[in-house]
């Protein structure tokens, strides 16, 4: 007689290493160019995905070219740098080079300026977002950019 842990075990096991070849998903690039299928439009959460990058990217540039034209800004502005490649890594996005010193070095109060307005844009996305998910890591971006500048704000006072 089989026992009763046995019963259930086998089949499961069984299920595991069959599935075990499987994937989830859909097909890589590679295997719709083989394949002759054309990808898939562009649905509107990777829009905005696109745009938080792109918004990130831009506000990582004002930091850096502060922080590399004005060394005395380095130590309050290195949690914005870490912040924004944190966020870009998370949304599937390389991190930024930093940006060229030709400008004007930003002021701490341009800086500010665009952390504000980056809060500002992450929160909107959040909202435009179909996805709870992708609402949640936006809305979670624009918090930590909140704390930095509150955090900021304490020790410039």
């Amino acid at each position: 007689m089989i026992s009763r842990r046995r019963a259930v075990l086998v089949p499961l096991t069984v299920s595991a290493a069959a599935l075990a070849g499987c994937r989830w998903g859909p097909e890589s690039a590679s295997e719709q160019v083989a394949s002759g299928a054309t990808p898939p439009p562009r649905d509107a959460d990777q829009q905005l995905v696109d745009r938080a990058v792109t918004a990130i990217s831009d506000t990582a540039a004002v930091v850096s070219s502060a922080i590399g034209q004005r060394p005395r800004l380095r130590q309050g502005l290195a949690g914005f740098s870490t912040l924004h490649e944190a966020h870009l890594r998370h949304l599937g996005a390389p991190a930024g080079e930093p940006a060229p010193e030709s400008r004007p070095a930003p002021t701490m109060a341009a800086v500010l300026t665009a952390e504000r307005k980056l809060q500002d844009t992450l929160v909107d996305l959040a909202g435009q977002s179909g996805s709870g998910q992708l609402a949640r890591s936006l809305a979670s971006m624009a918090a930590g950019v909140a704390q930095h500048l509150a955090l900021v704000l304490k020790v410039d006072q």
